[in-house]
């Protein structure tokens, strides 16, 4: 392989492409943070600023209007101090017109209801202790108590009480009408509206759970009763790492009632989505000229890799003389030195490795052969003495077929290019066309339905796997049918269930296994085999009585 050789050296070739990039990356990255952070730090303060003044003005202004419904309200009461109202029409009248009430009545000068609204049970009853009553029999001036939640409908409720000369008018102001209004305000959706009383407990809001359950503001940071008084703004932080902007605004100069406006920071600087939008140009203007140049050497440098890939690819193709000049960057150089020394240390290498291979394979394609052999002689063996006994013998015959299936698996690996897997829909046909035309000939013979997956098992998985059809297969054959059996079948399938494992299942219909065997406890060497070899592959087995017998057995396919 030659290199530059007599050609004269490239620009790019006196200096490494990482320089190049370094100097681009940094000219962008330097360009990009300062101008970012200068452009973002004065677009997040006048958007604070903006916002902020946003939430005052709604604050004031939904404080004035409640403050004006409240003194709506306190005028109707007013209306009871003429003498000529004061009677159930009257009252009736002030309750139909003001629907925020849900009930209106007067009291005495001795604190007892004389007249009350229609469904009102209050007619009658002595009211001069309660504190709306004691608070108005003292300052002579309107009153609005705190909140309340009223037996029976669960709703939120003040007192209204406005006194006159022997005695007051007063009315139950339903606020839940109050937080009808909140919600229905078309600025709702950009943050959280409320009416709070002096001590922080909700009043009103669109969320009416925060009444109900009490919910209290007494425990944030920026909420102090006297800086209710006023028109402000803070913000306040949670534990999820979110931030709310707060402002808020008193509802007139007695009513201890406050609006609060919440609204988060997230949600409140989705504006600057346009601002963004030009900071972003912005940056990409100083991106151009240091993306220009990081592209142009990123083509230059990819052409480079490209030349050392197509000889690369030449290399694993097996065309090791391929003759190769590399004309580029500096920082390749020496990659294309270390592919000449890379293509003679392979060369050798795959020499000696396919020497070793071949040996290696020819090797233990002949222990898989005297494996199968020797097998092969053990059963010959078993075969011999058990003729020698001049009787059947179930227990030679039993251990010649579990020998056999062990040495089918020497065989298949013999005759296969795999010397470490067997195809298991081969093992499972060979055992059981074996074990059918050894056992079971004639008319009586039973039918074998097979359907088998194509799928690989190792050769540790393998033998147990093949003395479980073995047994499972053989005890189908021997006892599943009868003399005069209808239509004598037996199933073997194997598959891949969903999850991964392998399913063998072996069926008959035959007349089954009796309900009193227990393959768990059953003393038969061939059950527990079946058992305890399904446990050596990490596998589970069910029994089917239904219509016959069923085994289902399934193990991982490779080793765990």
């Amino acid at each position: 392989m030659r290199t530059t050789g007599a050609h004269a050296p490239r620009l790019r070739s006196r200096f490494r492409v990482s320089t190049w990039l370094a100097l681009g990356l940094g000219l962008i990255l330097t360009s990009s943070l300062l101008t970012g952070l200068w452009m973002l730090s004065n677009i997040t303060a006048n958007m604070r600023e903006e916002v902020t003044g946003r939430m005052r003005l709604v604050a004031t202004t939904i404080a004035h209007d409640i403050n004006t419904l409240l003194n709506g309200y306190k005028l109707s009461l007013s209306l009871l101090n003429d003498w000529t109202f004061r009677n159930q029409a009257g009252i009736d009248s002030v309750a139909r017109l003001y629907p925020a009430f849900s009930a209106v009545m007067t009291v005495d000068g001795i604190g007892r209801v004389s007249w009350a609204s229609e469904g009102s049970s209050e007619r009658g009853h002595d009211l001069s202790r309660r504190d709306f009553y004691l608070e108005i029999s003292r300052s002579k001036l309107p009153y609005l108590s705190s909140t309340f939640i009223t037996e029976g409908d669960y709703t939120p409720t003040a007192v209204l009480a406005v006194p006159y000369p022997g005695g007051s008018s007063i009315g139950y102001l339903r606020l839940a009408a109050l937080s009808e209004y909140l919600s229905s305000l078309p600025v709702q959706g950009r943050g959280k509206i409320a009416v709070v009383d002096r001590n922080g407990y909700y009043v009103a809001a669109a969320d009416q759970q925060l009444i109900l359950e009490r919910k209290n503001l007494a425990l944030e940071d920026w909420f102090k009763a006297e800086q209710l008084e006023m028109v402000g703004n803070s913000s306040t932080s949670h534990d999820d790492g979110t931030v709310d902007l707060v402002s808020w605004a008193p509802v007139g100069q007695n009513s201890g009632w406050s609006i609060v406006v919440t609204e988060s920071t997230e949600q409140a600087f989705s504006v600057v989505a346009e601002v963004r939008f030009a900071t972003i140009l912005m940056l990409l203007l100083s991106w151009l000229l240091s993306m220009l140049l990081i592209v142009m050497m990123l083509f230059f440098f990819d052409e480079d890799i490209r030349s050392l890939r197509r000889y690369n690819a030449t290399i694993a193709a097996g065309t090791y003389d391929a003759d190769f000049r590399y004309v580029g960057f500096k920082d390749l150089l020496p990659l294309a030195h270390d592919y000449e020394q890379a293509v003679l240390a392979v060369r050798d290498r795959e020499a000696r490795m396919t020497a070793s291979l071949t040996e290696k394979e020819i090797l233990l394609k002949e222990i898989h052969h005297r494996v199968k052999n020797n097998l092969q002689l053990v059963v010959s063996l078993l075969t011999l003495k058990s003729n020698g006994l001049g009787v059947r013998d179930d227990a030679f015959n039993d251990s010649i077929d579990r020998i056999r299936v062990m040495a089918t698996i020497h065989e298949l690996l013999y005759e296969s290019a795999d010397f470490a897997h067997i195809d298991l829909s081969e093992y499972v046909t060979t055992i059981v066309e074996w074990i059918l035309s050894s056992y079971a000939y004639g008319p009586d013979a039973p039918r074998l339905r097979l359907d088998l997956a194509s799928l690989e098992l190792d050769i540790d998985a393998a033998v147990p796997c093949g003395l479980i059809i073995n047994e499972l297969f053989t005890n189908a054959i021997k006892y599943a049918f009868g003399p005069g059996a209808e239509n004598p079948t037996i199933s073997v399938s194997t598959a891949i269930s969903p999850d991964g494992m392998v399913r063998l299942v072996v069926s008959d219909n035959g007349r089954g296994i009796p309900d009193s065997l227990d393959p768990l406890t059953v003393q038969t060497l061939g059950m527990q085999l079946i058992v305890s070899l399904t446990a050596q592959l990490h596998g589970t087995w069910s029994l089917s009585r239904s219509g016959g017998s069923a085994w289902t057995i399934d193990f991982p396919q490779h080793k765990l």
